[in-house]
């Protein structure tokens, strides 16, 4: 009498094997939904260029600078990825500044990639230093202010200043 409900009671191989099937597909599914140990993929990023620009702490007559430093102004604001990059011109040396912005767990962060270069000399380049800034700060006068980039101290991002032209004489 109960060999008839034995038989009757296991599954035919077809049905054995689409319901390992199925087990194995709910486990794996149920891997990849965030439970502890799980690893998500996420896409990168994307890194804004606000683009670049040149000048000295007094001004910068580059009419693209005032885009350039609210586009990065904004992403820091934001906290987008982006970069920017500043050169610091002197008489004949001076820094490339390539200042980044990025997500971290403790929020946003600035940093500085610099680069000293000199005109003298062939256009000699030093190595890259890289420092972690303390912030950004709009400045009354137009500039940005990149607060406190380690050996660098406080560097500021100078307002378009446009040059002004000589009325012809008469």
């Amino acid at each position: 009498m109960f060999d008839q409900f034995r038989t009757q009671a296991t599954p035919s191989p077809l049905i054995a094997r689409l319901l390992a099937i199925g087990v194995l597909a709910l486990a794996l599914g149920v891997a990849g939904c965030g439970l502890p140990g799980s690893q998500q993929s996420q896409p990168p990023a994307q890194v804004k260029n606000c683009g670049s620009f040149s000048g000295n702490p007094i001004g910068t007559g580059d009419a693209h600078a005032s885009t350039a430093e609210q586009c990065f102004l904004k992403a820091y604001s934001a906290c987008e990825p982006a970069t920017l990059t500043f050169t610091q011109m002197g008489v004949d040396t001076g820094t490339i500044h390539t200042f980044s912005v990025k997500q971290s767990r403790s929020g946003c962060t600035v940093a500085d990639a610099a680069q000293g270069y000199s005109a003298v000399f062939s256009g000699r380049r030093g190595t890259i230093q890289h420092y972690a800034c303390a912030g950004l700060q709009a400045q009354s006068n137009g500039s940005i202010l990149v607060q406190s980039c380690g050996d660098e101290g406080d560097i500021t991002l100078p307002q378009y200043t446009p040059i002004p032209t000589q009325a012809p004489s008469a």
